[in-house]
């Protein structure tokens, strides 16, 4: 069933605060059309490609779509198959929202949809707002709003449907390439590998007009290079239909690559294999558990030993980039832990949010060596399209459409709680999920509900360089002599001690803030990259000016990461009996801290983007 999808997009840009902010992000993308630097979705070539900087009453809106299959209910074989909908101009902190993510279909059923017939009725409606578009009545102003879609974000299963072409497991199944692949064997079986080929030998990558050719000459017994007939999604307008097709980060990598991974390194039926460490689980487990991320990682480490093989994805991001080599270090065999490095480093460039050149040809080399290993390390057999996708493909897709959290599955994912929780009764839920939408944004547009900001704090103090989060409490006995001499008083008259503050767009926490007992969210960069705790802050009454008090660590320049060929974004720090006093606007970052395998100091990183929670699950 299809939403109305022209009244849709009419209500969400009607929502208070919606519009402005596209027209904010809009400005924003003129200035950056110049700029070398791949920051979001629209520093990718095909998004520039595709802008047209005039000064007209059209917005041009392009948009990301994506469908998988979900679970109805436990106990029976009936799928929904959402089609979600996300506008790349707004932006990223609202962009992947619930509430800002339209659905604009809806099927259900046992098995899969028919997805030729679904898809052209979606197309269809798409390609009226491509070419007609909507008129905007704003008072005084009125605008024509035009969109388009640049990218399709799918699993392997919902690519090989939406596409109709063979399975992730069949002959030329990438859609990047025209790599057919080896059978060989694997176990008691035979699987499909994709092998590493240096650049000099790999497979021609694909054309439009090729996929078209292929499309309109294959049949189901008949496939021409991995098409087995046209696909719904052909006719879809100002759309490239090779470099328009993400290999989903979140899939590709995190369900496929990091599990098998560490489905290999514990399971039982592994236990031959140079590979497993699971007879180190229990070790494993003690220095996992022991880790206390920060506010803005959403899960706390699970027991590795019992639940590993049903991580979610967030967890074994956190696992790939942060966990791995704290927890495994002198544990597994160098040479895999190595390898892992490789994966980890690379994956955290492709997720920030300031990508240059360099970084790019760093994770193609990382990537590179990665997938040159993996045969050898791992067996032929494991290496299948999801190690080819990510190895040979991903930093391609990164300049073509942005980093790669700007197309990831996971806010998608995350919008599949509101269809489950419209869910009433065992009969037909559809026009249950797309009502519900439906009123969700006619209360939105007509309360005057904002985007969030801000005022959702709960501010107790507003001074000059900072915003003051709960109470503020007394200074019952006296500071250390650094901290009165640093603020210039003799007494604590004027003082009050304050455990939470929001500056320069971030939340900071302190050591004294004692309510987060199962997190370190006190661990931060701040003046020139320096890395330090922050034990409380102090407000000095008298300027109303708040200060952070610091104890300072030092960075380990010979540590056990410097044998590390990848991970390099992780440091070794120590702490020192140091303290710093500093304005609480010298405050950049929260790091992530975790103690390291060695017992003499501790492991640091920062997020991969300085856009937190928005997008990094």
């Amino acid at each position: 069933m299809l939403a109305d999808l022209e009244g849709l997009l009419r209500k969400l840009l009607y929502v208070p605060g919606i519009l402005e902010d596209i027209m904010k992000t809009l400005k924003d993308i003129k200035q950056s059309m110049t700029c070398d630097t791949i920051s979001d979705i629209y520093s990718g070539e095909i998004y520039k490609k595709q802008f047209v900087n005039e000064n007209t009453r059209d917005i041009q809106l392009t948009c990301i779509l994506n469908t998988d299959g979900v679970n109805l209910y436990k106990s029976s074989k009936v799928e929904l198959w959402p089609v979600y909908l996300a506008i790349n101009e707004l932006h990223a902190s609202h962009r992947f929202s619930r509430e800002n993510i339209l659905l604009i279909a809806l099927w259900q059923g046992k098995g899969k949809p028919p997805f030729k017939i679904y898809f052209e009725q979606i197309i269809e409606e798409i390609n009226t707002l491509t070419e007609k578009g909507l008129q905007m009545d704003c008072g005084e102003e009125n605008w024509n709003v035009y969109m388009n879609v640049i990218g399709i974000t799918l699993d392997l299963p919902a690519k090989a449907g939406v596409l109709n072409m063979t399975q992730f497991n069949g002959l030329e199944a990438c859609i990047t390439c025209e790599e057919p692949g080896l059978v060989v064997r694997q176990g008691r079986g035979h699987s499909r590998c994709y092998p590493y080929r240096p650049t000099s030998s790999r497979f021609p990558e694909r054309s439009v007009e090729g996929v078209l050719e292929s499309m309109e000459s294959a049949t189901v017994r008949n496939r021409q290079k991995g098409f087995k007939g046209m696909s719904g999604i052909a006719r879809l307008l100002k759309f490239e239909l090779v470099y328009g097709i993400v290999p989903d980060y979140m899939h590709c990598v995190l369900l496929g690559i990091v599990k098998t991974i560490l489905s290999k390194w514990f399971s039982p039926t592994q236990s031959g294999n140079d590979y497993f460490v699971g007879k180190h689980l229990k070790q494993i487990n003690e220095r996992l558990l022991q880790i206390q991320p920060p506010h803005y990682i959403e899960r706390l480490p699970r027991d590795i030993e019992k639940h590993y093989a049903n991580y979610k994805a967030t967890e074994l991001q956190a696992f790939l980039l942060f966990y791995a080599l704290p927890c495994l270090t002198g544990i597994q065999k160098e040479n895999f832990l190595q390898h892992l490095a490789l994966l980890s480093e690379a994956i955290f460039i492709l997720l920030g949010d300031s990508l240059t050149q360099n970084c790019l040809e760093r994770s193609e080399l990382l990537l590179g060596q990665f997938y040159s290993q993996f045969s050898e390390l791992y067996g032929e057999g494991s290496c299948g399209l999801n190690v080819h996708n990510a190895c040979a493909h991903l930093p391609m897709y990164v300049r073509k459409l942005g980093p790669v959290w700007a197309w990831s599955c996971f806010g998608f994912e995350d919008a599949n709680a509101n269809i489950l929780q419209s869910v009433h009764g065992t009969g037909d839920v559809v026009k249950q999920a797309l009502r519900k939408q439906e009123t969700a944004l006619y209360v939105r547009s007509s309360n005057k509900i904002q985007l969030k900001s801000l005022k959702h704090l709960k501010v107790s103090h507003q001074a000059q360089n900072c915003a003051i989060i709960g109470s503020l409490k007394s200074v019952c006995s006296n500071l250390p002599d650094y901290v009165y001499e640093a603020l210039g008083v003799e007494s604590c008259v004027n003082l009050k001690k304050v455990l939470r503050i929001f500056v320069n767009n971030k939340t900071f926490y302190s050591f004294a803030y004692s309510r987060m007992k199962k997190r370190n969210s006190y661990t931060v960069l701040y003046s020139e990259d320096e890395i330090g705790q922050i034990q409380y802050f102090v407000l000095n009454l008298e300027f109303n000016l708040v200060y952070a008090v610091i104890s300072k660590m030092n960075e380990c320049v010979n540590s056990w990461l410097s044998n590390f060929q990848g991970a390099k974004h992780l440091k070794c720090v120590v702490k020192t009996n140091c303290h710093r006093v500093v304005y609480v606007d010298q405050l950049k970052a929260t790091l992530i801290y975790m103690k390291s395998p060695t017992g003499d100091c501790g492991v640091i990183a920062r997020l991969p983007n300085t856009l937190g929670h928005a997008i990094f699950k």
